[in-house]
């Protein structure tokens, strides 16, 4: 979105607070909006389902935000240009939904071994 052109993601924010305090929660997505231009380079703008419109380097919304706030501090954000912060996007994303993914093996042989009691046990009962 053209900087000029920023006003748009706090009208969305005003909005979406509007619907928030008189009628309804209506929205449950948060929304970001991204400028950039040769003076002041990239922005990054998070509209939230409340209403609140915020500025940052850097964010992350949804199940996993800390995992990837984690991996995203890691990072020099000024170090990168535009295609490199995709490819680190892609695999932060990457990284956080395979950790998240692993549950240790001891613990699916305990559930199994739960599951098949309680099996056993609704058998006995009938």
């Amino acid at each position: 979105m053209p900087v000029q052109k920023l006003a748009d993601a706090f009208q969305l924010a005003q909005y979406v607070h509007l619907y928030t305090l008189g009628i309804s929660r209506p929205f449950g997505a948060s929304a970001f909006f991204t400028s950039w231009n040769k003076k002041e380079g990239g922005k990054l703008y998070l509209v939230e389902p409340s209403g609140l419109c915020y500025e940052y380097k850097a964010w992350a919304v949804g199940k996993h935000r800390q995992a990837a706030k984690a991996e995203i501090e890691k990072l020099k954000l000024e170090d990168f240009d535009m295609k490199d912060l995709v490819k680190e996007a892609a695999r932060i994303i990457i990284a956080i939904r395979d950790e998240n993914k692993t549950v240790p093996l001891d613990v699916v042989a305990a559930a199994e071994e739960w599951a098949r009691a309680k099996l056993d046990e609704d058998d006995m009962d009938e």
